[in-house]
């Protein structure tokens, strides 16, 4: 049973993996609006950042750090003190509806702005 729930939970994740990256490579950006990021830490919106303007902010909780760098109109997480690091893994974020998301810190960064559709998306 046990290889079965890790057979499951594998798939879904790959499927997963497979549908975010599709609609990545399929999204334009548009520039009928200004780009923003939003970050949230614990659920609750601690700051908005322009993607037109360059910055270099230090968010800290009480599980760790994570260093957040604007710059060429997109948007990363240069440094992390997490274990797994997905967050420094996820790259340069530019395009409404893009996430990157550091779970073992609890921290979401959503780009918003534009006329996407993606751009109303609930989480």
């Amino acid at each position: 049973m046990k290889r079965l729930d890790a057979a499951v939970i594998a798939i879904l994740l790959a499927v997963s993996v497979a549908a975010t990256a599709l609609l990545s490579a399929t999204r334009e950006a548009t520039d009928a609006g200004a780009l923003y990021a939003e970050v949230y830490a614990d659920g609750v919106l601690t700051r908005t950042l322009p993607l037109s303007a360059d910055a270099d902010r230090l968010v800290t909780t009480s599980r760790g750090y994570n260093r957040i760098v604007v710059a060429d109109g997109g948007i990363c997480v240069s440094e992390a003190d997490c274990a797994s690091q997905t967050c420094v893994h996820s790259g340069i974020k530019r395009l409404p509806g893009d996430t990157i998301a550091c779970l073992p810190h609890r921290l979401i960064i959503r780009i918003r702005g534009g006329d996407a559709p993606y751009d109303a998306i609930a989480y």
